[in-house]
């Protein structure tokens, strides 16, 4: 759970309406447009454990993230190995997409970032890169109406805020998702009570806006890495 810096987001309703998905690809692109022309590599950081619903929005779409890039590689794999032709034709498309940019994904379904691992993770990404962009993503709690919106700025994410961790400051941009409201109650609570359907239009919206944006600034689907246990 999080807690955003400084910046007023963007709101979109998930599903809300037919333009409200294509909106948030545009932003999207706006934000990964910036860091294809810097030649940062782009990281998407999902924040959260499948051990509570709620809190799983941010494993779950680095899920799907991850899930687009295994297929790109199986079809171009079957490609390959189908005919002279097409093996031809894979060569060079192959050859193209290594002019690409590239994009990383770190917190998957198998593989979470959480509260223990997310400083090792940081310290793993920055010994990558000098300069990565870095997205992340993460789940919300919010007013009752908000249930099922999503936020999206540029800034960092306090994440554990809401479950009172002190956890360290992450992002060039955030996104969130407001799975469940705020309540007086334990909010460890209101995470194990939160509707899977939520977070499954949720990650599901996120995904497919971030799919369509890379696609258009020839970003690659995001590759997973493993995330680091200890320093």
């Amino acid at each position: 759970m999080e807690q955003t810096i400084a910046n007023t987001p963007s709101h979109f309703r998930c599903y809300s309406d037919k333009s409200s998905l294509p909106s948030f690809s545009r932003e999207c692109q706006e934000y990964f447009t910036t860091a294809v022309a810097e030649n940062q590599v782009i990281v998407f950081v999902c924040i959260g454990s499948d051990r509570a619903t709620g809190d799983s929005l941010g494993p779950f779409t680095g899920s799907l993230l991850a899930g687009k890039h295994k297929k790109e590689q199986n079809r171009r794999f079957a490609l390959h190995h189908n005919t002279t032709s097409s093996f031809l034709f894979n060569k060079k498309k192959m050859h193209q997409a290594s002019f690409y940019h590239k994009s990383y994904v770190y917190g998957t379904l198998h593989d979470p970032v959480h509260a223990v691992n997310l400083p090792h993770v940081i310290r793993e990404i920055y010994s990558r890169w000098d300069t990565p962009y870095l997205i992340a993503i993460d789940a919300a709690l919010g007013d009752k109406k908000n249930i099922g919106s999503i936020n999206m700025a540029p800034g960092s994410l306090m994440p554990g805020i809401g479950v009172k961790k002190d956890l360290p400051h992450i992002g060039n941009m955030y996104i969130t998702g407001t799975v469940n409201q705020i309540a007086t109650q334990d909010p460890n609570y209101t995470l194990q009570t939160t509707h899977l359907s939520t977070i499954v239009d949720l990650a599901t919206f996120i995904a497919s806006g971030i799919f369509d944006a890379l696609s258009l600034c020839h970003v690659t689907y995001p590759c997973a890495l493993p995330v680091p246990d200890k320093a």
